[in-house]
């Protein structure tokens, strides 16, 4: 008998959709399992300091209170996640989907995959894309359903999906819902990633959503542990990162580009999402730059995303 004949999974939640080119998710935890495929494009996860790198058609489970971030590589990439359990437990379907570096999740929230499950980080290629997408596409036709029973149906096609994704197939058990909390979290999350407009604030976005202000931010923090303006913020300080390796651009130029309208207000907070000043930060990669340079070539792969594995190595998860 193998492992994965002993998992039962809980199906929680679905989402999936396209980014632009250059989009950065911050570092992040996550309460339960996520299966991520890759349907279109190229993603790298750097994942408890180390860089995985999904190339469509290509999967990766990311484990609950692992410290990851997410970065596009091109212009096309398309992600399904599902969230899950392998087996039922006690505990019940997290309000929210993940906590935004600094905060920590509280241990009585992380679900634990049980001792049967595989502890390598499970990742590869998708051998029948065509059949695992249909599949997905019905599991989130009948998220979305109304009918209790075709919605516990949810389960038996995650755990198709799971067993063509590592290896099987078989049938399942049963399921609650995604609470309208978690869903009006994400869909503020959604907004903040979009917002591209420096003079607008973060209140007037918000509040395009039908709900007040002060409710929404009590909200996102619930589901996310860090304030919207501080998940903006975060947004922002990942992507001037990028910006800081082009020596042409001014620190003026990198803060209005990521959309902070003073450069003082931008290096304040660069300061104390990363522990260094901007122009710091900046020197930093050039003599790194130097350094590789004099030592000859090497696989560019070590080299990505250096500024993001050090924050990232740096906090191990807490199990």
């Amino acid at each position: 008998m193998t492992w994965l004949e002993l998992i039962a999974p809980r199906f929680h939640r679905y989402w999936a959709g396209a980014t632009g080119t250059g989009w950065i998710e911050p570092p992040r935890r996550i309460f339960d399992h996520e299966l991520v495929l890759v349907t279109r494009g190229q993603c790298d996860i750097l994942l408890d300091g180390r860089e995985q790198s999904l190339k469509a058609p290509a999967f990766i489970v990311i484990p609950p209170n692992h410290l990851h971030a997410t970065f596009q590589r091109n212009r096309h990439l398309f992600r399904i996640c599902i969230h899950f359990d392998w087996i039922p437990g006690p505990q019940p379907v997290p309000e929210g989907i993940c906590v935004f570096h600094p905060a920590r999740i509280s241990p009585e929230r992380i679900h634990p995959a049980p001792a049967f499950v595989p502890r390598r980080i499970l990742q590869g290629s998708l051998s029948d894309l065509a059949t695992i997408s249909n599949l997905a596409a019905t599991l989130l036709e009948r998220q979305k359903s109304t009918n209790p029973t075709l919605h516990l149906t949810c389960n038996a096609l995650l755990l198709e999906i799971l067993y063509r994704v590592l290896g099987e197939s078989d049938s399942p058990p049963s399921l609650p819902r995604p609470a309208p909390a978690a869903r009006l979290a994400h869909e503020v999350r959604l907004l903040l990633q979009k917002q591209t407009d420096q003079n607008k604030s973060v209140q007037t976005t918000l509040e395009s959503l039908g709900f007040s202000y002060a409710h929404l931010c009590r909200l996102f923090r619930r589901h996310y542990g860090i304030t919207p303006v501080d998940y903006l913020n975060a947004l922002r300080i990942e992507q001037a990162k990028t910006l800081l390796s082009d020596e042409g651009l001014s620190m003026v130029d990198v803060a209005r580009r990521v959309g902070f309208n003073h450069a003082h207000y931008f290096s304040r907070m660069f300061r104390r999402q990363t522990g260094q000043n901007p122009s710091d930060y900046r020197e930093q990669k050039t003599n790194a730059r130097s350094i590789r340079k004099h030592a000859g070539p090497q696989d560019p792969r070590q080299t990505s995303f250096a500024h993001a594995r050090r924050r990232v190595s740096g906090s191990s998860p807490t199990e």
